[in-house]
């Protein structure tokens, strides 16, 4: 078996997001780290809800997203129409909806 070994950190691009993994080395053993944000954000709605708390956070950033497009659309006045096929078109082409 190979044992992968790397200096840089290697560049993932998971749903249009990059997250970054580094790959350690000690003696015989390889450890893989990564952001801590996400785990220490969720945390607290893991400890309370269990399993399902771990989408809490990405729902809440997910309606975030719309509700800032949209109130970016009424800035620029665009057409109520326009707004609506926008709209639409980032809830169901989003991979974060999905």
């Amino acid at each position: 078996m190979n044992k992968l070994k790397a200096k840089l950190p290697l560049l993932i691009i998971l749903s249009g997001v990059i997250f970054s993994l580094y790959v350690l080395s000690q003696v015989a053993f390889y450890y893989i780290t990564f952001p801590f944000t996400f785990p220490l954000i969720t945390a607290p709605f893991y400890a309370i809800l269990g399993y399902k708390g771990f989408y809490i956070i990405p729902l809440i950033s997910t309606w975030v997203i719309w509700f800032n497009f949209y109130r970016l659309c009424q800035d620029f006045k665009f057409d109520s129409l326009i707004i609506s096929i926008g709209l639409m078109t980032l809830i169901f082409a989003s991979p974060l909806t999905m």
